[in-house]
């Protein structure tokens, strides 16, 4: 070892910091050479960015916000040009590309995350242990000079990324605060989130830079300086009143935020795209109003961001199927909405009787094998059968027994609206697969595809965001589905197919490593990494991202109950 490449490998050993930024900006030159590559960097830029310059002003500005940009689009960002992120799709040329980079820099650039962590404890000439406010891990800083100014109840936002020896070193673009209304706000904020969602919460970095990095904080004040953003639901509304002022008539502001609802902001969503929530909103303005729309699109991005953050992305949870009876009012104005939404008459009244606790008149059938076979259950179901009936009259027919799961699924929403892109993405990515329902690769290819096609349908009929929200997971999974069937089929635990009703359900992991069976390295829901050994011939199977449900014993031996696509990831931005 000597010359060029001996001096940088010693460096990248004895300087953490530099190795991360070294290994970024390779990664960055070999991302920005592929295809397609320079477009999507500036497109995300311009979503990102809470800054109108483009990225290279900002850069000769010394904006921090480029550095935060550079580790999301390359660490965590799905592009739909590399069919992944440049950290996984790039991985073999940029290991090649410099002494060094895989021992010591993919462990950092792989297991880094984004959170907002508050000082514990400060700990004199060494660092600090922080907690993770969203997900409640805990992470030791190693950073001497930090503890001199940090005090306890600081927040620091942005990356860390692990080190040998269970410390962590913070992103040379992250930032701290001082602010306890700062805090109290967050927690409150985030504490009904994690009654909503009931698990933990990541915060990608494109939500971190709208909630803390948005212009109006100036500059050049201090960390200590700087003041909370306003309360997240105060963010709602100021817009909503901004709309209200502008003319805008009850029903539209509340479409407006409906759109939001069902549509929540993901860590690789571009944030005003014209497909988006805010940018459908601001092409409404545009036409309706006089508004400066440079104010209504701040206002609505925040609002929208807030929106995501409370927890308002999962559906309200109907209440158990268990319940005897509902209020008469209640059960009279469901069948009135589900009958509005096209649902099938006969069905929905005998659903009505059944919620006034009413005898139908399926309870005056004395023999059950006298009846007709049953339609799709549920308001979804008919929903499903009148798609099919579409795509036979338009010569398009798609095969019924490839959405029967799919009905099956969905039996349970009283309402289509009901149904979102959160339920679409757990179907296709863990019921179809902790069911059995598929057997093989062809018949995951099958439903996926006629899956597609009846979200594309509600959509086009029914205004119903299922498809377009989710294009990158379709093409992810039109790859990923037919292969974890496939895996599967040969290595997943019998009772995976019952794991509502098992005591234990193991863990779920994702993949980081399988290079090394006797050592593969999956991450749990927390972020601590784990060593697995598994088989040589299931790992050649295998692909980082994807996600295993096992029970590991203490000698590394994992039982496999399920394995799942990468897509699965989505469900805990």
């Amino acid at each position: 070892m000597g010359g060029y490449n001996g001096a940088m490998l010693e460096r990248m050993q004895k300087d953490p910091q530099f190795a991360v930024t070294r290994g970024l900006e390779v990664l960055q030159t070999l991302t920005l050479a592929s295809p397609g590559m320079d477009a999507e960097w500036v497109e995300a830029w311009a979503g990102f960015s809470q800054v109108p310059e483009d990225f290279e002003s900002a850069l000769r500005q010394g904006s921090a916000s480029c550095g935060r940009f550079r580790e999301w689009f390359l660490l965590e960002r799905h592009s739909p040009a590399l069919m992944g992120t440049p950290i996984d799709r790039l991985i073999d040329p940029w290991r090649a590309s410099e002494e060094g980079f895989q021992e010591i820099v993919e462990p950092m650039l792989q297991a880094s995350f984004t959170g907002i962590l508050e000082v514990r404890e400060v700990l004199a000439g060494q660092g600090a242990w922080l907690r993770d406010i969203s997900g409640f891990g805990e992470y030791a800083l190693a950073d001497p000079n930090s503890s001199n100014h940090l005090e306890p109840g600081d927040l620091l936002v942005g990356r860390l990324y692990p080190l040998p020896g269970s410390v962590h070193l913070a992103s040379g673009h992250a930032a701290w605060f001082r602010s306890p209304e700062l805090r109290t706000a967050l927690e409150r904020d985030l504490g009904k989130a994690r009654e909503s969602r009931r698990s933990i919460i990541r915060i990608g970095a494109p939500q971190l830079e709208v909630m803390f990095f948005a212009p109006k904080i100036p500059a050049g004040q201090g960390a200590a300086e700087r003041t909370a953003p306003p309360d997240l639901s105060e963010a709602v509304n100021e817009a909503r009143t901004y709309l209200a002022q502008a003319g805008l008539e009850s029903d539209v502001v509340q479409s407006i935020f409906l759109a939001m609802r069902e549509a929540p902001m993901a860590p690789d969503q571009i944030l005003t795209s014209p497909s988006d929530p805010v940018g459908r909103a601001l092409e409404l303005l545009a036409f309706e109003t006089d508004l400066d729309l440079s104010q209504a699109r701040a206002l609505l991005t925040r609002a929208w961001q807030a929106l995501s953050i409370q927890a308002l992305l999962p559906k309200t949870a109907r209440k158990a199927q268990a319940q005897e009876s509902l209020d008469v009012r209640e059960a009279v104005e469901r069948f009135a909405q589900a009958r509005a939404g096209g649902g099938d008459l006969d069905m929905l009244l005998a659903n009505l009787e059944r919620d006034l606790g009413l005898p139908g008149s399926s309870d005056l059938v004395a023999d059950e094998e006298d009846l007709p076979a049953p339609d799709f259950p549920g308001v979804v179901g008919a929903m499903v059968e009148e798609f099919l009936w579409d795509a036979e009259r338009m010569g398009t027919p798609v095969a019924r027994h490839a959405l029967e799961p799919f009905a099956q699924f969905a039996a349970k929403f009283g309402l289509f609206e009901e149904l979102g892109q959160r339920d679409i993405l757990s179907f296709a990515t863990f019921w179809v697969l902790e069911r059995g329902v598929l057997q093989d690769a062809r018949q995951a290819e099958e439903t996926l595809l006629a899956l597609e096609a009846f979200c594309r349908w509600a959509e086009q009929e029914h205004s119903l965001n299922l498809h377009s929200a989710l294009e990158a997971e379709w093409a992810g999974l039109r790859n990923n589905l037919p292969r974890v069937t496939e895996i599967n089929s040969r290595w997943a635990s019998p009772s995976a197919h019952a794991l509502e009703d098992t005591a234990d359900p193991g863990q779920l992991f994702a993949l980081r490593d399988a290079t090394i069976p006797e050592a593969c390295q999956v991450i749990d829901r927390a972020g601590q990494v784990h060593t697995a050994k598994l088989p040589v011939e299931l790992c050649q199977q295998l692909r980082p991202g994807d996600h295993l449900r096992a029970r590991i014993d203490l000698h590394g031996v994992p039982e496999i109950l399920c394995i799942y696509p990468p897509e699965a990831s989505a469900l805990y931005r």
